[in-house]
């Protein structure tokens, strides 16, 4: 397939994500810059951009010294999830509108990690598969967050062998807004892994918690004093709040990268409301950041419930997929005769 654009992201918008600082340190410089070249001399015609975050101001230093970053496109984001996921990361590097429901490869745009331009080097110029990957071990529950480079395959029981504090956690894959939970330790580290992360479980209500002040809890309202004062919140499983009737409150709607409207959609699932209208308010736009859940003050399962309704719909047979596809000039896909 040949690709217009070539976005390579230092991902970095999410909570415990592996720092594009350990892919730099030793050669990594120099296996970067070969990496950009192999992609040049494959991909002539694409335009190659480089996304990192805009405070990270020693990154941009790294960068601006590497020769071939001058041919390319250093492009500067502000520190806000989810940038780093491609429906949004494409839309703000290429100022198009994205074709919710399929990958960016679709679009002739090829989106990579720093990680990924070291193994295509090392592929390359060493002839070395993708034999094994450096993942980012973060979260309360690890003695130390660290990083490390385990051969692909590895069971993430020996990668937490050791590393964990005592007590009851709960493990996540990639991402603590996106990831599942595993509960079963035998699952590999994949290709594409990023990262562990382990928190404490915890379910426990608090005494009088209505009247705490909320010093450790996350809050997008003016309601908990966390809002106004810097203190470290810690992570873990408690939702902190008992859930109740949605209050109309709009925070879900001001956060959604996508624009939408996840208390609407929510109400419909709920009761069962499952129809084409569902479809014309873009409920297959969602790109299931969770955000929409994490801002909630009613503690409501916006994101699951949004899910939920686009696995309905799918299988009664609403799916905006081929009207989504005839309004962009997507590559490699066979749509059936009768569909525009």
């Amino acid at each position: 397939m040949l690709f217009r654009s070539i976005i390579i992201n230092s991902g970095e918008n999410d909570l415990f994500q592996p720092s594009p600082f350990v892919f730099l340190k030793n050669n990594g410089i120099s296996s970067f810059s070969a990496g950009i070249r192999i992609l040049k001399k494959l991909y002539s015609r694409a335009d190659v951009s480089i996304v990192v975050r805009e405070d990270n101001k020693e990154l941009i230093s790294i960068l601006n010294k590497i020769p071939e970053i001058q041919n390319s496109t250093l492009i500067l984001i502000k520190p806000k999830y989810p940038q780093d996921k491609e429906e949004v990361l494409v839309a703000t590097v290429l100022g198009k509108e994205y074709p919710y429901g399929f990958p960016a490869i679709h679009m002739g745009v090829l989106v990579l990690t720093f990680q990924s331009i070291l193994h295509i080097a090392e592929a390359v110029t060493l002839g070395k598969p993708v034999i094994e990957r450096t993942i980012a071990l973060g979260g309360e529950s690890f003695e130390q967050n660290c990083h490390l480079t385990v051969p692909i395959g590895t069971p993430l029981e020996e990668v937490l062998n050791s590393r964990l504090s005592p007590g009851n956690h709960r493990i996540v894959l990639d991402s603590l807004n996106l990831g599942l939970g595993v509960e079963d330790l035998s699952t590999p580290v994949l290709w594409d892994t990023r990262g562990v992360i382990a928190i404490p479980e915890r379910s426990e209500g608090e005494m009088l918690g209505f009247a705490m002040p909320g010093f450790m809890k996350d809050s997008i309202s003016n309601t908990m004093v966390s809002r106004f004062l810097p203190i470290k919140k810690k992570v873990n499983t408690n939702i902190h709040g008992e859930q109740r009737a949605c209050l109309q409150c709009g925070f879900c709607i001001d956060v959604c990268p996508v624009r939408i409207l996840p208390n609407l959609l929510y109400r419909y699932v709920e009761r069962g409301i499952i129809e084409d209208s569902l479809a014309a308010f873009k409920i297959f736009n969602c790109i299931d950041c969770n955000l929409c859940t994490y801002v909630c003050t009613s503690k409501l399962q916006l994101a699951g419930m949004i899910k939920t309704g686009k696995e309905k719909m799918k299988a009664e047979g609403i799916d905006p997929a081929a009207e989504i596809a005839s309004r962009h000039e997507l590559k490699g896909l066979h749509i059936q005769e009768g569909q525009d």
